[in-house]
């Protein structure tokens, strides 16, 4: 990913970004200890808020999740964004790393090709970030961390069981005449289910699709 965007700029309409950036499912946040400086342990917790364009616009949502911060000033972090097609970022993403707080400054290298770094500082008690010295993100704490999350809570189609029949799109309902799925069915469901065998019988006929929108996700998440 390359962000390439204004520091600076004249202040523009917040934009919306709760439900854009993707979580892991075993996030946690582990409250910073008694032996953690202030200066570090301010760091811990969520942050959302958006990489802004040169004119100072919100462009891409994003959230910094410090999962644990330790007396040391080294600090266990997840780097979320959500996507924008002024920027080409077309799917969600995140990923974890570890950093390093040293003078108020919290630093770390995003586990990519290209290592990029990213670097966070407060001012006026949000968080300002900067991406392989460039661009400019402004973050504020988060309390909700549900409310960051884009993966949908309900209406999700499950995949086939890890062994056993299939209970959707089984044979019967595939040669019913005018058979016609419900709803989307899970691409598992067409990959082999349990131990995989050489198929017992040839596939004839016709498979019809309707005209339908394609789209992509990342993590559950729309793109």
């Amino acid at each position: 990913m390359c962000v390439a965007l204004a520091l600076g700029a004249p202040a523009a309409a917040a934009k919306e970004c709760r439900r854009e950036t993707p979580l892991p499912a075993d996030m946690r946040l582990i409250p910073a200890g008694p032996d953690v400086p202030e200066t570090v342990a301010r760091f811990a917790g969520a942050w959302a808020g958006a990489w802004k364009t040169p004119t100072g616009a919100d462009a891409l949502c994003h959230t910094l999740v410090v999962e644990e911060v330790f007396s040391n000033g080294f600090a266990r972090v997840i780097y979320s964004h959500g996507t924008d097609e002024g920027l080409k970022i077309l799917l969600p993403q995140f990923w974890r790393a570890t950093g390093r707080i040293v003078d108020g400054v919290l630093r770390f290298q995003l586990p990519t090709r290209d290592r990029p770094a990213v670097v966070y500082r407060f001012g006026g008690g949000m968080l300002s970030g900067t991406f392989k010295g460039e661009g400019n993100a402004s973050l504020a704490r988060v309390a909700d961390v549900d409310q960051l999350d884009c993966r949908p809570r309900i209406g999700l189609p499950s995949p086939p069981p890890a062994a056993g029949p299939r209970d959707a799109v089984t044979a019967a309902e595939l040669l019913a005449p005018g058979f016609t799925a419900a709803q989307p069915v899970h691409n598992d469901y067409f990959m082999p289910v349990g131990q995989s065998a050489a198929a017992r019988h040839a596939f004839r006929g016709t498979v019809t699709f309707g005209v339908a929108p394609i789209s992509s996700a990342s993590h559950r998440c729309p793109g």
